[in-house]
């Protein structure tokens, strides 16, 4: 209850307005006349101590790194298979320039080409793995993560995550071929001529997702036209030796820091209690 009291407060916050407005001006009037009168105001209504009360202390935003490599075991009752997740911590990559966003569509591309293999992997007669696929998130301001995730039988998930990782180093030190690059670039190009296409049919939930995104996390949120544009201009200058490298810089094979394992178990059903407790398992 402290927490929201204290957190919670008109100055610590921002409002997120999407829609086909007319006169945009106009909208954000209108939210400065409704919301500069609760600036100075407590939630807590007829609080006269709330009136003047200060902002509460910027919490730490402080994310350590060079942390050493750890695991975690987490039980999942809605589970029905097991499931592993490799993640590699980073300090998030600036989003100010082309050239920072040409960065961010090296990365894409080499993940797009790798969980390309990995489907192909997993639809093989004798499949090494159920799933698996990588990927990329912005967890909180000042922590990106990249991840391999791997699911399978659970007698089966150390050898399975073996095998999806034998597949990243692969590519990590082999990189992919002219073929794959063509294939990503094509792949990169239509979604972008859909999104351009579908450019006016975004859902308004959606945009103001990735404001919020970008108020919360500092996360880039480009316009469609702008995307296209840098995409048209960026995807035939960007080589394969790029993808290596970025492959290997956002999955290092050192995995002595900033590295962590989950693995995510079904927990035994009430039956295979039973027979454990009474030695028939």
């Amino acid at each position: 209850r402290n927490f929201y009291r204290d957190r919670y407060h008109p100055k610590m916050m921002a409002v997120i307005a999407v829609g086909d407005f007319d006169q945009p001006n106009a909208v954000v009037k209108i939210l400065q006349e409704r919301f500069d009168a609760a600036l100075n105001a407590h939630w807590e209504e007829g609080s006269a101590a709330g009136k003047d009360k200060p902002l509460p202390s910027e919490p730490d935003k402080t994310v350590h790194f060079d942390l050493p490599a750890s695991c975690e075991v987490i039980p999942d009752a809605e589970a029905t298979s097991s499931s592993a997740q490799l993640v590699w911590r980073h300090r998030p990559q600036p989003m100010v320039t082309v050239a920072d966003y040409r960065k961010t569509l090296v990365v894409d591309m080499a993940l797009c080409a790798l969980n390309k293999r990995l489907k192909k992997r997993a639809m093989e007669p004798v499949r090494p793995f159920t799933s698996a696929s990588t990927g990329t998130e912005a967890v909180v301001m000042g922590l990106d993560t990249a991840s391999l995730s791997v699911s399978a039988p659970e007698a089966e998930l150390a050898s399975a995550v073996q095998r999806a990782w034998s597949e990243v180093r692969k590519a990590q030190l082999y990189g992919f071929t002219k073929r794959e690059l063509a294939t990503v670039r094509s792949m990169m190009r239509a979604e972008m001529q859909t999104s351009w296409v579908e450019r006016d049919q975004i859902e308004s939930s959606s945009l103001s997702d990735e404001y919020k995104e970008q108020f919360l996390k500092g996360v880039y949120a480009p316009s469609v036209k702008w995307d296209c544009a840098a995409m048209t201009s960026l995807l035939p200058g960007i080589t394969l030796k790029e993808m290596k490298e970025a492959l290997n810089e956002r999955m290092p094979p050192a995995m002595s820091t900033d590295f962590v394992v989950f693995v995510f178990q079904p927990q035994p059903s009430i039956v295979d209690r039973l027979k454990s407790a009474i030695g028939l398992a």
